[in-house]
């Protein structure tokens, strides 16, 4: 709205005509008396009818801020110059032109109130865009607060109810152990929801940091899918997998974040599909041209609600979610999309979505990564195997997998398998494996069958993810199980297995580890109780200190090559891990220069890795500890020492 002295500065010069039009349809806002004297056409209320007389129409065209427009205008009235002035807000900040019309086309004290007005207007409408912005960004923020506050009392209603029950119910182990899976899912999924916040904040910084570590994809896979199957089974979905074609599994990268990004993916996938629906997995390698480097294609894909193309647009921003009926009430922070756009990114990849209201959603990420040398296990060649009852796409997944191994493949349907071991028996030339699809009950009777014959080949048989009940079974029949999807890892194991041939290789890390002697640092009793026991679990023996005076203290007066390696907490009273690790690099003796420090830590920011590493530590791991992780810096420190 205009200023007070403004308007009354322009109605007191001397015929000028004074008036406010809408910018959206020419509508007229307002018309001093002086102005509806000089033209008919100017009635408040009704679209301005000037541009029937005009020979052109004072309105036309766009303006820049602060500028102001001299037009003639000629009318069945009169003569007239007309002010034209952009960048006003009228009442209800509507966007709106001031008109100054003037007898005279020399009156420059008008021009120059009309410029000053103008000038006004525009800082007024700069100002009420700020206000706006904040506004919005104060009720995002409060969105997100509200949304996460949520987010993060659900798990820990989940938590303290089922602690609850199993202290009611200590004496039947059946529902204690109940009650702890669901403690465990629960507090995974509020150290994701934590580890969400910490990201967004993190990547609003510049510093998320990805790790360059060597990890298996079909490991990587297999614990994603056991994440997500429990999930899609509360929604009452169905996860289906499909084949993977997949020829290098050991790569190097960032694990860890690459999981984060394929369970955002499934869990916004199973969170907006209605039960009965079905959400969809797949994994394949495609073609690279650069050497020592792989393609991979990740495809997630469900039969849920569905995006408008509108929110499509904003589907990747940071507290966003769409938000209606069909959502069923889903709650969530809406970082989830935003950090897997990121990280994609940060990894030189490819993330693109295509949806439709009412069909369902399929995500697409493309990356490629670098390979580990060493892929394959052992020599197989002028083995055989046998393949009963496979769709088209297992059969040519599988059967590519096994031609690399050098073991020739050989497909038939339900009886003629019978056959099949019958003639090679004969020709004394038996098969290494029979491999059968586990996913039905004539799967599970072929497999007795075979077995009701005799000696015959191993049977391995593929599970789905969804058939945990009918695995005792399939064991009833005495086989092996491999669950889908089948990576060539796991199937070449299982035949180096079955060949008799990896029992060199057999030895347990708990075997491997065995003798080595650590140094667990850690003020908390409950974390010690449980580090230790997942290092005693590997095979390690373990001795304790609960401070880092303490840990100095006993390095000091240890025997040289007492300790293999120390695990460091860092928040620590008095002497926190950093002083600690420090004033164990300085006490000079040569073998506490060289000892393993690992750091300990809930502190995962990349500037408390960095910070650890110049305390003299020689590598991080993240509370709370997981116990792959764990084996992997295990085999990293102690593997060749």
């Amino acid at each position: 709205m205009l200023a007070r002295n403004s308007e009354t500065l322009l109605n007191s010069l001397p015929d000028v005509g004074l008036c406010v039009v809408r910018a959206a349809d020419h509508r007229l806002l307002y018309a001093n008396q002086k102005a509806q004297r000089f033209s008919s056409a100017l009635r408040p209320g009704q679209n301005c009818r000037l541009c029937l007389d005009c020979e052109k129409c004072p309105l036309d065209g766009r303006f820049r801020a602060g500028e102001v427009r001299r037009v003639q205008v000629k009318t069945r009235d009169r003569d007239m110059t007309a002010l034209t002035a952009s960048a006003l807000l009228w009442n209800e900040r509507t966007p709106a032109y001031l008109l100054a019309f003037l007898t005279s086309a020399e009156n420059d004290p008008a021009v120059q109130v009309a410029q000053a007005v103008s000038q006004e207007q525009c800082a007024l409408a700069a100002s009420l865009r700020r206000e706006s912005a904040l506004k919005s960004e104060i009720e995002d923020q409060s969105r997100f607060i509200s949304n996460l506050s949520h987010d993060l009392r659900t798990p820990m209603n989940v938590i303290l109810g089922m602690a609850a029950v199993a202290e009611a119910e200590v004496k039947d182990p059946g529902r204690v152990r109940d009650c702890l899976k669901k403690i465990q899912c629960s507090g995974q999924h509020l150290m994701e929801l934590i580890d969400q916040v910490l990201d967004i904040s993190r990547l609003e910084a510049g510093q998320l940091r990805l790790e360059r570590r060597a990890f298996s994809l079909s490991e990587l896979t297999e614990k994603v899918l056991d994440m997500a199957q429990p999930l899609a089974e509360q929604q009452g979905l169905i996860l289906k997998v499909h084949p993977v074609r997949v020829r290098h599994e050991l790569l190097m990268g960032d694990g860890v974040r690459l999981t984060q990004v394929l369970m955002n993916l499934l869990g916004n996938a199973v969170k907006y599909t209605p039960a009965g629906g079905q959400v969809g997995f797949a994994l394949s390698e495609l073609e690279s041209l650069k050497p020592g480097v792989a393609r991979f294609e990740f495809v997630v894909e469900d039969n849920g609600i569905g995006m408008s193309e509108e929110f499509l647009k904003q589907a990747f921003q940071p507290f966003s979610r769409a938000l209606d009926e069909r959502s069923g009430g889903v709650r969530g922070a809406g970082l989830g999309l935003a950090i897997a756009r990121d990280i994609v990114r940060m990894m030189d990849g490819d993330i693109r979505v295509q949806s439709q209201v009412g069909k369902g959603s399929r995500f697409t990420v493309d990356l490629r990564m670098e390979i580990q040398r060493g892929q394959g296990l052992g020599d197989l060649h002028g083995q055989r195997a046998l393949l009963v009852g496979l769709d088209a796409a297992q059969r040519q997944s599988l059967s590519e997998m096994l031609m690399q191994m050098g073991v020739a493949p050989q497909s038939v349907e339900g009886q003629e398998a019978v056959r099949a071991i019958d003639q090679t028996r004969e020709r004394q030339s038996p098969y290494l494996a029979v491999i059968l699809d586990g996913e039905g009950v004539e799967s599970l009777r072929m497999a007795r069958k075979i077995r009701g014959r005799g000696a015959q080949p191993p049977l391995i048989l593929l599970a789905g993810r969804a058939h945990a009940a009918s695995r005792e079974e399939m064991e009833l029949a005495d086989v092996q199980v491999i669950q889908k999807p089948v990576f060539r890892s796991r199937l070449e194991q299982a035949l180096i297995d079955l060949s008799g041939r990896g029992e060199a290789r057999a030895q347990s890390a708990r075997e491997k580890f065995r003798g080595r002697r650590v140094l667990l640092v850690e003020d908390n009793a409950l974390n010690m109780e449980v580090a230790e026991n997942l290092l005693r679990l590997s095979g390690l023996t373990v001795d304790r200190a609960f401070s880092g005076e303490e840990a100095v203290s006993m390095l000091e007066r240890a025997a040289p090559g007492r300790y293999d390696l120390v695990f460091m907490d860092i928040r620590m009273p008095r002497m926190d891990g950093y002083q600690a690790a420090a004033a164990i690099r300085a006490l000079g003796r040569s073998d506490l220069k060289s000892l393993p420090i690992i750091a300990m830590s809930a502190s995962v920011m990349a500037k408390d890795v960095s910070k650890a590493r110049s305390a003299g530590m020689n590598d991080h791991i993240s509370k709370p500890v997981e116990m792959a992780i764990l084996t992997g810096v295990l085999e990293k420190w102690l593997g060749k020492r």
